[in-house]
């Protein structure tokens, strides 16, 4: 399977996640656990620290790479998307911002949504942010689907102590450098106490 590496390193994502953590109060791992159910909350509970806090992690998890043809103003060219495997989330890529290593095999999640269902939200995705962007005067057609592949998509992880007994973790994409919103945040808890799936295929 394709693992995608990391753009962002380690200490600028330490910087980034720090600065953001002692900014604002954001939910904690207590209030997103509880609203698990209640077998995976009685079963698991937080994940444990394995070394002393705080400390990060790259944590790969399920994404679709979907490659669709789009015609607007009369051309036609290939777009690429990342959909979450776990959480259907969609983002517009620019591929030459990506290194992918096939050799790679780190531990992994699985997916929760199929390849029909994620090749479904990047085509309803394109046609939402073409729509949205200055300029398009028309409504693009959305052509065939070129390519369609699961990957492992990686997001700095901090795991820290919020107070006493009370853990908590920030999230980074590690590609974009970008904070993602508390969607992924509760997506990648859910993935931990779920249990991580071995390593990729």
């Amino acid at each position: 399977m394709n693992v995608i590496l990391p753009v962002v390193d380690q200490d600028t994502a330490r910087e980034k996640l720090e600065r953001q953590r002692f900014k604002r109060l954001r939910r904690s791992l207590t209030a997103l656990l509880n609203r698990l159910p209640s077998r995976h909350r009685d079963a698991a509970g937080p994940p444990a620290p394995r070394r002393p806090l705080p400390y990060m992690e790259v944590v790969w998890m399920p994404a679709y790479h979907v490659t669709i043809d789009l015609t607007a103003k009369g051309r036609t060219h290939p777009v690429d998307v990342m959909v979450g495997g776990r959480d259907d989330q969609f983002a517009m890529m620019n591929m030459a911002d990506l290194t992918f290593d096939r050799h790679a095999d780190p531990e992994s999640f699985p997916p929760t949504i199929d390849e029909p269902q994620a090749e479904q939200v990047a085509r309803s995705g394109i046609v939402t942010a073409i729509l949205r962007t200055p300029g398009w005067g028309a409504k693009p057609t959305i052509g065939q689907t070129r390519h369609i592949e699961l990957v492992q998509y990686p997001f700095w992880v901090y795991h820290f102590e919020r107070r006493a007994g009370l853990l908590d973790i920030k999230i980074l994409d590690a590609v974009t450098g970008n904070l993602p919103g508390p969607k992924t945040k509760s997506t990648i808890l859910r993935a931990f106490v779920e249990g991580r799936d071995g390593h990729a295929n």
